[in-house]
Order: C-alpha cells, then sequence, then structure tokens
C-alpha cells in the first residue's frame, strides 16, 4: 500500500471488505469502497463464522465511503439489513461479448472431452461447490428429468471445500445418477464450456445479478433460473416502454382509419441460430401478451391460432396462412 499509494481501495466480498476497514485508519486520505453481490440471504444456511463476518460487514458498513452493489435486490436487501442508503449505488455486471460468444469448435471440443455426442443434450451449472448455489436443488431436478428422458448429461463446473463436496457427491448416488452426471470441477475456459452445453442452470436461493447467467446467454445457450436476486430482470421478456404501455400500442398510435396492423414472428436469425423449435403455445402468454395487432400471419411455426388470445386488445384478431 505504502509503495502503490492509491487513491482509492476497493474491497470484493465480505472478507476483504473488513480488510479495507482495517486498513483505513493506517492510510486516512484513500477512498474506501465496498462491493457486495448477494440478495437475500438465509443466515441459517451459514456456518456460524459467515454469520459473524455478516453481521460485522453490516455494523461497519458506514465505514466505506461507498458501497456498490452490482443488483437492485441486492441493493434492497442491504438496506433491509440496515447498510445506510446513502453510501448505495447499483452497478450491474458486465460481459465481454467478445469473449463470451458462440464457439462451435469449442463446443466440439468440449463435449469430447466429456465423453457426449451432438445426440446428448447437456444441462450444465455453474458455480462454486457452495450451499447459496444450492447444487442439491439442481441434482435432484435431475435425477426426475433422467428418469423421463434418454439421452440426457449434467454436468457440475466448479470446485468448493472437500468435505461439501463429498456431501454432493453422496446425494447424487443415492439420487442414482452415475452415469449421467459429471464432474468437473474448476475451469478457465468458460467460454468454450457454456458452448458445450446446451441449457445452464442456476439453482441458487441467493444471487445479486448472476454473471454465469449473463455470460451463458452471451454465449447464445438458454438458461433456467431460480428467482433470485435480480436474474428474473436478465431472462424474463419484456417488451414495455416507459409508460408502461405495451410498445407496440406505442408504435401504432395515430394510424389512419382503415388500415390493419398485423405481426409476422420468426424465431430469429442470430448468427444463423435459434435456441428452441416448435409451435408458440408454452411461451404464447407471455410473447402475445403485448403485441397489440390487429392480427398475425398464421403458419405452421404460429400452431393453434388459439395461442394469440394473449394479444392484446386493439381488434378482432384475423388470421392468414
Amino acid at each position: 500500500m505504502r509503495e502503490e499509494r492509491p487513491d482509492d481501495l476497493h474491497g470484493y466480498l465480505w472478507d476483504p471488505n473488513l480488510l479495507t476497514v482495517v486498513l483505513k485508519p493506517l492510510f486516512p486520505h484513500i477512498k474506501i469502497a465496498w462491493g457486495v453481490r448477494s440478495s437475500a440471504r438465509d443466515l441459517k444456511r451459514e456456518t456460524w463464522l459467515d454469520r459473524l463476518i455478516i453481521k460485522l460487514n453490516c455494523w461497519l458498513s458506514r465505514l466505506p465511503d461507498v458501497i456498490i452493489a452490482n443488483s437492485q435486490a441486492g441493493r434492497d436487501a442491504y438496506l433491509a439489513q440496515g447498510y445506510p442508503g446513502e453510501k448505495m449505488v447499483v452497478i450491474p455486471n458486465g460481459v465481454d461479448t467478445e469473449r463470451f460468444d458462440r464457439d462451435p469448435e469449442a463446443r466440439r471440443r468440449i463435449r469430447c472431452e466429456w465423453g457426449v455426442t451432438e445426440q446428448d443434450h447437456v444441462v450444465g451449472v455453474v458455480g462454486r461447490l457452495s450451499p447459496i448455489k444450492d447444487h442439491p436443488n439442481f441434482l435432484r431436478a435431475a435425477a426426475l428429468l433422467a428418469k423421463e428422458r434418454k439421452h440426457v448429461r449434467f454436468v457440475c463446473v466448479g470446485d468448493g471445500p472437500a468435505d461439501y463436496r463429498q456431501t454432493l457427491h453422496v446425494l447424487a448416488e443415492e439420487l442414482e445418477l452415475r452415469g449421467c452426471l459429471i464432474w468437473n470441477g474448476a475451469r478457465e475456459d468458460m467460454s468454450a464450456v457454456y458452448n458445450a452445453l446446451d441449457i445452464v442452470v442456476s439453482s441458487s436461493y441467493s444471487e445479486g445479478l448472476s454473471n454465469v447467467i449473463g455470460e451463458a446467454m452471451a454465449c447464445g445457450v438458454p438458461c433456467v433460473a431460480t428467482d433470485a436476486g435480480d436474474v428474473a430482470d436478465v431472462v424474463s421478456f419484456h417488451l414495455t416502454n416507459t409508460a408502461g404501455a405495451p410498445a407496440s400500442i406505442t408504435a401504432i398510435a395515430g394510424r389512419p382509419a382503415g388500415m390493419t396492423v398485423c405481426v409476422h414472428l420468426c424465431r430469429g436469425n442470430f448468427k444463423s441460430a435459434w435456441v428452441a423449435e416448435g409451435g408458440y403455445e408454452p411461451v404464447a402468454e407471455v410473447l402475445f401478451r403485448e403485441l397489440a395487432v390487429d392480427g398475425a400471419q398464421d403458419d405452421p411455426r404460429l400452431g393453434d391460432v388459439r395461442t394469440t388470445q394473449h394479444t392484446a386488445p386493439v381488434g378482432r384478431a384475423q388470421f392468414e396462412r
């Protein structure tokens, strides 16, 4: 510290945050920033030492000059614990989309390493082995799916304390996941790992704004996540303007009398790839509920015309093949 003489000192998570407080008296002119990431935590799931550290962070939270949360849900949770609101700001996580992108060659390489084929559907959970990530939740869901579907493989990417890792391995054995579950440990080539997966799962009971979800989506991988922190805001489909009205209503406001507005929906063309095939029935309510149109072009992908019952009520819906 004396050699570097920094202007600012940034702590990151509980232990480093406490260390900045210890250093502050020695370097009184340095501005202190804390970084906090999770949202609501269930203290009953934490060790006694972690509970103590969490409480110490709360008691000392007025000492840093600024506290940076990576999610609105996290800020709200820390405010409820007693953190000073005037010192808290929200800066969401960013994703390097040049590093995290589609990579077919990496997909083939990693899947070959895992011993899976393109006929296998690979579902993965990425994150350190910690109770907050709720791997037992993922493993139990995997066991249910494995009984219903063939050619499904599951991958756990991440590492953690040996005793907790052993607990998870024992649970996997009890759930009869041997043969379809791969424990891959911690890795540095995460972009390649995401590309090798067909679905990325976040089973955490507490999150701020998940790096894993953002990075996986940048690689074009569909995500399934628990509603923790601000994750739902990332994976949910929203099509509203700032006034709260459906965006399509705003776009066609003031149209000439007699003009009929229809919409044609395609599955997308992001780098000539898509995440799903089939009709729109499973996503109809979310997809159509804010489309204020008179009709829709009907084709085999649209499925049963009843899917458009969720469209915003502008006029009588018309359907054409």
